[in-house]
């Protein structure tokens, strides 16, 4: 791929997660996304992703990829050690953070908050082929805990929502005046996301 033809593909893909996080993926057109992106060319989203699922995957793998990588370091550092609570909690945060309220300007949790929102999408995200140390992660926590699994899976994926929406709530702060301290908003997330995972089950 051209260097040129490179740019237009990141283009769109940062023209994508911004109409999705304004509007939703549902409203996220290849025909929208072209002229966001300054493309003239009307079939070159088609030509780069090849359907609206590409794209989604596409905007994805952009983000996804390094979290997956640092997340597998920090699994891959606790082999063989039976996981606690408050680890499960900074495992799946500190990655998704770094990726997030991390980087200035970035769009990614509220990108996810929208995508997990609908259910077929939500899918598509959980599947997706990096978010395979998420997967790993969530069978670490259900070896880990006496609830049933269905139960254990339940409780995972509400971690899951809970700092992904408040990821995204201080992401959005990050472009007003309102900056928090990002220090303390993320230990005090894994110390909620910690009571989450140990709150009893009746």
């Amino acid at each position: 791929m051209s260097a040129p033809s490179a740019a237009a593909r990141s283009a769109m893909i940062r023209a994508a997660e911004e109409i999705a996080v304004e509007r939703g993926w549902g409203a996220t057109t290849f025909s929208e996304v072209q002229l966001r992106a300054g493309q003239a060319n009307k079939s070159a989203a088609r030509y780069h992703f090849g359907s609206r699922e590409g794209l989604l995957d596409a905007v994805l793998e952009a983000h996804m990829a390094p979290v997956d990588d640092h997340r597998r370091e920090l699994l891959d550092a606790s082999a063989g050690v039976a996981l606690t609570h408050g680890d499960v909690a900074a495992i799946f945060v500190r990655p998704l953070a770094a990726q997030t309220l991390g980087r200035p300007g970035s769009r990614f949790a509220r990108f996810l908050m929208q995508t997990l929102s609908d259910p077929i999408q939500s899918t598509r995200v959980l599947e997706h082929v990096r978010a395979e140390s998420l997967r790993d992660l969530r069978t670490r926590f259900c070896q880990s805990t006496p609830l049933p699994t269905p139960w254990a899976e339940m409780r995972f994926g509400s971690l899951v929502m809970l700092c992904v929406a408040t990821l995204a709530t201080w992401e959005g702060h990050r472009e007003s005046a309102e900056s928090p301290d990002l220090d303390f908003v993320i230990d005090d997330l894994i110390r909620i996301a910690t009571a989450v995972l140990d709150a009893p089950s009746t």
